[in-house]
């Protein structure tokens, strides 16, 4: 039985954001703030003031009438900015204590803004938006490769920001598979004849993460056509991390990485803020190579997105969802499985 658009109601995205989610990297804040949107919640991060080692994540709503505080209408939002509410010029200090403000009664002085959990894994932060307070637990040795991907990472060499017209369970199933890198990417993948031969998945338990690896092949007759320094390297790998809900990390050979946050902001809308960043190399002849994977990385990655958007936009459009026996599922299909497994049940 197939039915149009089926699988993708707006609700999962609400309850699958009452938890831990992925904030933005330790190094961000080294621009001052970074503002948050979510599901239900505005996000403040800063570091703290008295204990410059420590990270605070507290709400960007106004106690007052509930207007934003700082940042701006995307998701994420970088700045230094003192937490002056632009509606009644209620002010906060860098805790979140409310000091002062236009018509603001004795009684309401010292009352704070609402504090969130935070986890920080080498230079990922990660924030709790439920009230439960649950522990946070990734597993699938997750948390030994936050820390090895943060000790590779060098620079970063761009940021940016693609607006889906489409559901955001449809992003994350994107990245979730990689079959489609030659029909959907023509002007990227498919010009270079790269396709990906799937080596290894692994998932945790608590369906908290999913990793994947891929051999990258790319003919000689492609590769020949490289400088000289990088004209006999065939990529040997792509790493994949997925971590519910919302981060997805990618690196080709440890060289280049990127590092993203799919978010929902409707029923048919998604954001997608990715950073890259290109690797520290020990050797010069791996930092040439390296060099050059990362020059080419913003227009490349930038590409590749475009083409996803069209996608993407274009399964929101014109989706049948059809209930598949095991028997038809790929290796890919499978992932995409175990994604549908993390979200709640609808109620």
């Amino acid at each position: 039985m197939e039915t149009r658009n089926s699988h993708y109601s707006p609700e999962p995205y609400e309850r699958a954001f009452d938890g831990w989610v992925y904030a933005c990297m330790r190094s961000d804040l080294s621009e001052g703030k970074v503002a948050l949107t979510f599901p239900g919640h505005r996000i403040l991060i800063t570091m703290d003031d008295v204990r410059p080692d420590k990270i605070i994540a507290m709400s960007n709503t106004c106690l007052h009438r509930g207007a934003q505080i700082v940042g701006g209408s995307e998701h994420i939002w970088f700045g230094k900015s003192d937490l002056v509410c632009p509606y009644h010029r209620w002010t906060y200090s860098e805790q979140g204590v409310l000091r002062a403000g236009l018509g603001m009664s004795a009684a309401c002085k010292g009352l704070e803004l609402r504090r969130y959990p935070v986890e920080v894994i080498g230079d990922f932060v990660f924030v709790d938006l439920s009230d439960r307070h649950e522990e946070f637990k990734t597993g699938g040795g997750i948390d030994l490769a936050l820390l090895q991907i943060t000790k590779a990472m060098g620079d970063r060499i761009g940021r940016d920001t693609r607006h889906f017209s489409c559901n955001w369970q449809i992003c994350v199933e994107n990245t979730l598979e990689s079959t489609h890198i030659g029909p959907v990417h023509p002007e990227t993948f498919g010009k270079i004849k790269m396709r990906p031969t799937v080596r290894a998945y692994a998932y945790s338990e608590s369906y908290r993460v999913a990793s994947a690896s891929s051999y990258m092949h790319v003919p000689f007759a492609e590769s020949s056509k490289r400088p000289d320094f990088a004209r006999h390297h065939t990529s040997g790998g792509f790493e994949h991390w997925y971590i519910y809900p919302n981060l997805s990390i990618g690196s080709v050979d440890g060289m280049t990485f990127y590092v993203g946050s799919i978010v929902p902001r409707g029923e048919a809308k998604t954001e997608f803020h990715y950073s890259m960043y290109k690797a520290h190399c020990l050797d010069p002849k791996s930092q040439m190579i390296c060099d050059f994977i990362a020059a080419s990385m913003p227009e490349f990655t930038g590409k590749t997105l475009d083409e996803d958007v069209a996608i993407c936009e274009m399964v929101q459009r014109g989706w049948h969802h059809r209930n598949r026996g095991e028997d038809l599922l790929t290796e890919q299909d499978i992932r995409i499985e175990w994604f549908r497994k993390a979200l709640p049940p609808q109620e």
